[in-house]
C-alpha cells in the first residue's frame, strides 16, 4: 500500500524549428562551456540547450526554472563579454506532493560504481533524506519533507568538492536514523 505515487514523463524541448539551420542538436541545441553553438554569434541556454552535467561529464537537456534562469544569465553575461565560469548543471526538480515537499538533486539512482548511499529517516516527522557518494563526492540527493539545505547541497554536487561521510552526516543528516549501504 502506498498514500502517494508520483510518475514522472519528463518534457523535450521543440528544437524542430532549426532544421536546416546548419546549428547542430542532438536531444537539444548543442552548445560548449560559454554556451556557443557551432555558428558564430549563436548562443543558446535553458530548456532547449544541451549543457555541461558536472556529474558525467557528458551534456545533456536538464529542462527546469532555475536551470534556466542560471543559464540564461550567465551566457548574456558571456556574450557581453564577462569572464564569468559556468560551472554546469546538475538534474533538480523540487516540487510539493500533498503537502509534502519532494526535492531531487543530482543522481539518485546509484549504479554499482563505488557509490555509496546514506539515508536518514524520521517516520514521526515525515522526513527522509538520502544522499548518494562516489570517490568521496556528493553526487545526488533526494529530500522528502524537511528539503532545508538543499542550496548547499546543489553547490557542493557542482563543485564536486571532496567530502566525507561523516562530514555530510553532520551537516544533512544530524537527529535521523541513519543507514549507509555501499554500492559496488
Amino acid at each position: 500500500d502506498a498514500a502517494l505515487v508520483v510518475v514522472a514523463i519528463g518534457v523535450r524541448p521543440d528544437i524542430g524549428f532549426l532544421n536546416g539551420s546548419g546549428v547542430r542538436t542532438d536531444r537539444g541545441i548543442l552548445i560548449d562551456h560559454e554556451f556557443r553553438t557551432n555558428v558564430p554569434d549563436v548562443f543558446a541556454a535553458g530548456d532547449a540547450a544541451q549543457t555541461y552535467d558536472p556529474i558525467s561529464g557528458q551534456f545533456r537537456v536538464v529542462t527546469n526554472w532555475n536551470n534556466a534562469v542560471e543559464q540564461g544569465k550567465l551566457a548574456g553575461g558571456i556574450m557581453a563579454g564577462s569572464s564569468d565560469v559556468y560551472r554546469g548543471v546538475i538534474v533538480s526538480n523540487s516540487e510539493t506532493f500533498s503537502g509534502v515537499r519532494v526535492t531531487v538533486l543530482g543522481v539518485t539512482l546509484p549504479t554499482a560504481d563505488g557509490t555509496i548511499v546514506m539515508t536518514g529517516r524520521d517516520q514521526a516527522k515525515g522526513i527522509y533524506r538520502k544522499l548518494v557518494l562516489r570517490q568521496d563526492k556528493l553526487i545526488g540527493a533526494l529530500l522528502v519533507g524537511n528539503t532545508s539545505g538543499e542550496g548547499m547541497m546543489r553547490k557542493q554536487i557542482v563543485e564536486g568538492k571532496a567530502t566525507s561521510g561523516s562530514e555530510l552526516k553532520s551537516k544533512f543528516l544530524t537527529g535521523l536514523v541513519i543507514e549507509e549501504f555501499p554500492r559496488g
